[in-house]
């Protein structure tokens, strides 16, 4: 049986992408193990649906938070792994900074292994990166990204780049979809909030993190007619207590803690639109297309999203959202006053269709033929 060693520099907590490609690949005859580091309060070995994990214990891991001292942790993260893994046949390398991991292995210690790197954003353009971080990461992916036997990306404008940039072969998308269901509309939030059947329920779900619309979306609310439109946050982060305050003075703005993955569709569906409001602050956001995207086209809701080089292609050719051309407070205002004239034009009955052709049975179905090939 072959054997993948699927490699994460986070502590694989709500690493959702990394476990269906391991599912996949279990199902289809290889043997993946998830790699990632360890934390307090997590298992060093488990079984998570029927794949290991391993979380690599760092005697370093209490050294200061420098840039020098993360070195070593690095060092050490990286060294443990060769040498324990390398008999592996495949190292599946997630994100840029664990593709050293699997280059070193398959030049000093075992030259018949095969990497695949797996870009889950445009690396070396990702929101916030210094100059310098910036400058490091494109010397970085250029040495080394010739080297991986496959390289795989989250969207085709990304997939471009890197064609453009390398001179690679076409790196193969993998759209981070949810798996197909068919899902029944459900009113939870209605129940849980005693929300009236008459006020359209706007959800954020996912991370509250900057560049993602929260801030915005909240003051929007906060001037909208609380008894015809409400919005409701679910998810974590940073802008949680923010999202709180905000739900304890205003009527129509409700927080809800994040859900599993297994009940997340049902949530989901509970909604009449959805937010995905990723900010065109760098290349990955503008080149991306992110999971919550697909997360609502499953629970058929639609998406009210920034004009992304990707993501408007696909929500105005099947009719299943609209695009907010202006980033700011006004037009989104405008734009939710005016949503019973605009959502005229949503087609409902096309999300069965766009939801057939991306679902996780498809992407994975892409994975296992990109490793059959390596073979």
């Amino acid at each position: 049986m072959k054997r993948v060693v699927s490699i994460v520099t986070n502590y694989f907590e709500f690493d959702n992408r990394v476990l269906k490609e391991a599912l996949s690949l279990k199902k289809n005859g290889f043997s993946p193990h998830i790699v990632a580091l360890h934390i307090e309060g997590l298992k060093e070995h488990e079984i998570v649906k029927d794949i290991p994990v391993h979380r690599i214990k760092l005697r370093t891991k209490n050294w200061p938070k420098s840039s020098f001292f993360q070195l070593f942790k690095y060092l050490e993260f990286s060294l443990k792994i060769a040498f324990k893994y390398r008999k592996f046949n495949y190292f599946h390398c997630n994100d840029l900074d664990t593709l050293p991991i699997g280059v070193f292995v398959k030049v000093f210690l075992n030259r018949k292994i095969k990497v695949v790197y797996d870009a889950h954003e445009y690396e070396t353009e990702r929101n916030g990166m210094r100059k310098r971080d910036r400058k490091i990461a494109r010397i970085l992916e250029k040495a080394l990204i010739k080297k991986a036997n496959a390289v795989i990306t989250v969207s085709n404008g990304i997939a471009s780049e890197y064609v453009r940039l390398y001179g690679i072969p076409t790196p193969t998308v993998l759209f981070n979809c949810p798996y197909y269901t068919e899902i029944k509309n459900k009113n939870i939030f209605r129940e849980v909030f005693n929300v009236n059947e008459e006020t359209k329920i706007f959800l954020y779900q996912g991370a509250f993190e900057k560049n993602r619309g929260v801030e915005l979306i909240i003051n929007a609310f906060k001037k909208l007619d609380n008894e015809k439109f409400a919005v409701v946050f679910m998810g974590y982060g940073f802008f949680e207590k923010e999202i709180i305050d905000a739900s304890e003075k205003h009527k129509n703005i409700y927080f809800h803690p994040a859900v599993s993955m297994d009940v997340l569709p049902q949530y989901t569906s509970s909604a009449d639109f959805g937010f995905y409001l990723i900010g065109n602050d760098c290349l990955s956001y503008y080149l991306t297309i992110g999971n919550k995207l697909f997360e609502f086209f499953i629970a058929h809701i639609p998406v009210i999203s920034y004009d992304l080089h990707d993501v408007s292609p696909l929500i105005e050719k099947n009719g299943i959202g609209l695009i907010l051309k202006n980033e700011s407070e006004e037009s989104l205002i405008n734009l939710i006053n005016n949503i019973d004239d605009l959502s005229r034009t949503i087609k409902h009955e096309n999300f069965s269709v766009v939801n057939k052709e991306y679902n996780w049975g498809n992407q994975g179905e892409k994975l296992v033929k990109l490793y059959n090939t390596l073979t």
